[in-house]
């Protein structure tokens, strides 16, 4: 027995655009991905900002929304400027210093009798460290190209950040009043739905924003108690490093953790094991208990979909996708529960039969 569907001719039609005009709008994405991604993150900023600006707004004699705008935007630079002046003097610092005890290193190894020692001789690992360390610094100290590059890519990274806050700048006083002009332009009804939805991702993103900073402001208390304990240079920068990087999911921490690491490489192998000890503890604890159980409970995400969603916006995009993933993924979370369960309204199935 052989089957025949009739499908209507406006439908194949119908079909084969709407595959044409994703492949369309994929294809324009991929080319203008960089501007996307500084829109995405200033939207994100936006809606992060907007209810402290929206407060100070209601609390300033005139009401001004720019002027709230502007006190908040620069507070959080200010708040930037401080920790990047707690930071880069430390780094450079204590770069230097660790950079002047490398040969002291290499020597007590070399002359010491642990098991350490005696693997490292045999594989004349000492010989290759030295050559290989006045390879690097010969080349940092004759290579004008890459001081060029690294100046080039600072003046990039700059300004995509000054277009980025001027964006969501823009977005935190101007958005608002369009999306309300917007939504009187839709019926009552979709008008209600829209609404609820914007609701629903606005709860998600300011979720992943209270989320990550009870999560990194926990890392950067602790970082701060022990590296007073252990008597380390300035640790209150330190613990300013681990809160900043902190912001990224799943893998801030241990990059905080890298530069804490290295820096106390400059007071003694003994303080660095102790710290090296705490945060594989540490870690473990953070992504298996405190990052997902505060995440799945701000941004209603099951733990292993906050895992799995910080490691696929890692995989595409980065640092920066691995900061913008689980935001992004709340948002389409919330976005399918409200469609199924608007759906599901709307079906006969899902009423209840009148008994």
């Amino acid at each position: 027995m052989q089957w025949f569907i009739d499908v209507p001719t406006r439908r194949v039609i119908r079909v084969l655009g709407f595959a044409l005009g994703v492949v369309i709008l994929t294809v324009l994405a991929w080319a203008a991905r960089d501007a996307l991604s500084v829109l995405v993150i200033a939207g994100f900023i936006a809606m992060a900002t907007h209810r402290p600006v929206s407060f100070l707004a209601s609390s300033l004699p005139l009401g001004g929304r720019k002027l709230a705008a502007a006190l908040v935007f620069l507070g959080l630079g200010a708040v930037a400027t401080l920790i990047i002046y707690l930071i880069i003097p430390l780094i450079i610092t204590q770069g230097q210093e660790l950079i002047a005890r490398i040969p002291a290193y290499i020597e007590s190894l070399r002359s010491g009798d642990s098991i350490v020692s005696q693997w490292l001789l045999r594989f004349d690992a000492f010989t290759r460290a030295e050559s290989l360390l006045v390879n690097v610094f010969q080349t940092i100290v004759d290579s004008a190209e890459i001081t060029i590059s690294i100046l080039g890519a600072l003046i990039r990274n700059a300004i995509g950040m000054l277009f980025v806050v001027l964006i969501g700048f823009a977005l935190v006083v101007e958005g608002p009043g369009r999306i309300y002009s917007a939504e009187r332009l839709l019926p009552i009804q979709p008008r209600r739905h829209f609404r609820e939805l914007r609701d629903r991702v606005f709860r998600a993103v300011t979720g992943f924003v209270n989320g990550r900073l009870i999560i990194t402001t926990i890392a950067a208390v602790l970082t701060y108690i022990l590296l007073a304990g252990l008597h380390m240079p300035a640790p209150l920068s330190l613990a300013a490093v681990i809160w900043l990087t902190g912001l990224i999911p799943l893998i801030g921490n241990t990059l905080g953790a890298a530069i804490v690491l290295l820096v106390a490489l400059s007071q003694g192998l003994f303080i660095t094991v102790i710290l090296l000890v705490y945060y594989v503890c540490y870690q473990q604890i953070e992504n298996n208990v405190f990052d997902p159980i505060i995440q799945s409970r701000t941004v209603h995400l099951t733990p292993l979909t906050v895992l799995v969603s910080g490691l696929v916006g890692l995989m595409i995009s980065g640092f920066l996708g691995a900061l913008l993933a689980v935001p992004v993924g709340a948002s389409i979370r919330a976005t399918g529960d409200y469609y199924f369960q608007h759906r599901r309204s709307r079906s006969p199935m899902g009423s209840s039969a009148p008994g």
